[in-house]
């Protein structure tokens, strides 16, 4: 798959300049939501995520849902309540937003999503 030439393309620094970072193998994030695709494939994916194109809408809901510690407490990291791959919070208009980010050799990404 990094050799496929529809594939987006991963880029380093080098002395302040961009250049393409060499191809190699992040299958070991697939598990964590690691995907590799162009700004628009990231946005796609998110608002099909979103209208019930990939997992229903309702199941979609419940993977935003903060998961519990076993005293009860939401798991939060940031400021953040963390739900099956997704963080969720209140954005400054008072909307729930719910974001995956990540990051891999030449490559760093963040959806944003206002379900």
């Amino acid at each position: 798959y990094w050799n496929d030439p529809r594939a987006s393309r991963t880029y380093q620094f080098e002395e302040g300049r961009p250049t393409p970072a060499p191809p190699h193998d992040s299958s070991y994030t697939w598990a964590g939501g690691g995907y590799s695709g162009t700004p628009a494939a990231v946005a796609e994916f998110g608002g099909r995520m979103m209208s019930g194109d990939i997992v229903p809408v309702a199941r979609f809901h419940a993977m935003l849902v903060p998961a519990r510690l076993n005293d009860g407490h939401e798991v939060r990291d940031d400021g953040y309540a963390i739900g099956l791959g997704w963080r969720t919070l209140t954005d400054q208009d008072g909307h729930r937003r719910a974001q995956h980010a990540g990051v891999t050799l030449g490559a760093r990404s963040a959806l944003v999503t206002w379900p």
